[in-house]
């Protein structure tokens, strides 16, 4: 048990690790060129946030929980900040890809 409380609470703290370091990398996107320097972080990212919710299934109900509600918070941040960016010309095309992968791994924890 206490080992799938400690593999909870490491789980809690990597989601708003990977969320963090996410909505960082988007935060710094002002133009087409910023984006192309960005976007091997991102992808980086957002590997590291999907092997995050490939991992949320082995976790026990009530944890699973929490991360979802850390989940369903950051996502609301997501879609906000990934509103602004598609709306600078020349950043969709770069992030979008990034974006949808997100959304598809979002969609996952819940």
């Amino acid at each position: 048990m206490f080992d799938k409380l400690t593999g909870g609470m490491d789980a809690i703290k990597d989601a708003t690790g990977a969320f963090s370091n996410i909505s960082g990398l988007l935060g710094g996107i002002t133009d087409q060129a910023s984006a192309e320097a960005a976007a091997p972080e991102l992808e980086e990212a957002t590997s590291a946030l999907d092997g995050l919710a490939s991992k949320l299934g082995a976790l026990p109900g009530p944890i699973k929980s929490q991360v979802s509600g850390k989940v369903e918070e950051y996502s609301a941040q997501f879609e906000d900040l990934a509103g602004k960016l598609t709306a600078i010309p020349g950043v969709s095309g770069v992030v979008e890809p990034h974006l949808n992968k997100i959304r598809e791994i979002i969609g996952s924890f819940g």
